[in-house]
Order: structure tokens, then sequence, then C-alpha cells
């Protein structure tokens, strides 16, 4: 039960996030990452589906992690951890 609460806690926590971004970015990740039909989608799959090409999916992807970063790790040391 206690692992229940924690997964239905970590999905508000990830809808709220999407919430906040930008349309494109919500979709973009949304597709990327399957919490649309629970399957991820490659940039080439979101690009079509979207009516757009591949470098602009990938670089939507960029600029939505980067806000999501933000939002979540404000801290410049912890922004630099998630990304390697």
């Amino acid at each position: 039960m206690g692992s229940e609460m924690c997964i239905r806690d970590s999905e508000r926590g990830v809808v709220g996030v999407l919430a906040g971004l930008a349309l494109d970015e919500h979709q973009v990740l949304a597709f990327r990452f399957g919490f649309i039909d629970g399957e991820s989608h490659t940039c080439r799959e979101v690009a079509a589906r979207l009516g757009t090409s591949v470098s602009s999916v990938r670089r939507i992807e960029q600029r939505a992690l980067a806000n999501v970063r933000r939002r979540l790790l404000p801290g410049g040391a912890a922004r630099t951890a998630l990304t390697g």
C-alpha cells in the first residue's frame, strides 16, 4: 500500500511539472517518455505525430528538460549532477 501511494504521488508530481511547460514541450516529453500511451517514442515518431522535424523535436526536448530541471532543482550543483 505504501509503495502505491508513492507511485501516485510521483505521477501527480510529473503531471504537475508537465502542466507547467509550454504545450510543445509538454507534448514532446509526454510522447518521448510514454506518458500518453505507456510507450516511449523516438524523436522521429514524435516528429511525425506532431507534424514537425526531428531536429525540432530534439530542440524542444532539450528546452523542456532544462525547464524541468530548473523547476525541480534550482541549485546549480544539483543541475550539474543530473546532466552528468
